[in-house]
């Protein structure tokens, strides 16, 4: 059997995805789109119940998918709440001191 193309591809599809997520957001490097994007994604993860965010992996690029499940403790209680200031608080604590994800997006 061959190996899937959404597998071969990922991580040029990846880098791409961090590419566009750095130059929409205002930040000067991938590594830094991937903190925020991982911060992000672990923000969205915590409000999910268990079934909702299986269905939401699912449909996310391989990359996406591994970022979304990486350290993730399923037994974590759910966070509450999708207040802005504080979802971006969260992302922002992701790495902290190397964390330069914006504030609100960037405009």
């Amino acid at each position: 059997m061959t190996i899937p193309m959404e597998y071969r591809r990922a991580c040029e599809e990846f880098e791409r995805f961090l590419a566009d997520v750095a130059d929409a957001s205002g930040l000067t490097t991938r590594h830094q789109a991937n903190t925020m994007v991982e911060g992000v994604l672990v923000a969205f993860r915590r409000r999910l119940a268990l079934e909702d965010a299986i269905v939401f992996v699912k449909v996310l690029p391989p990359m996406l998918r591994a970022l979304f499940v990486k350290e993730w403790d399923p037994f974590e209680p759910r966070s509450e709440g999708w207040d802005r200031a504080l979802l971006t608080r969260e992302v922002k604590a992701l790495r902290a001191h190397h964390n330069l994800s914006p504030r609100y997006g960037h405009s």
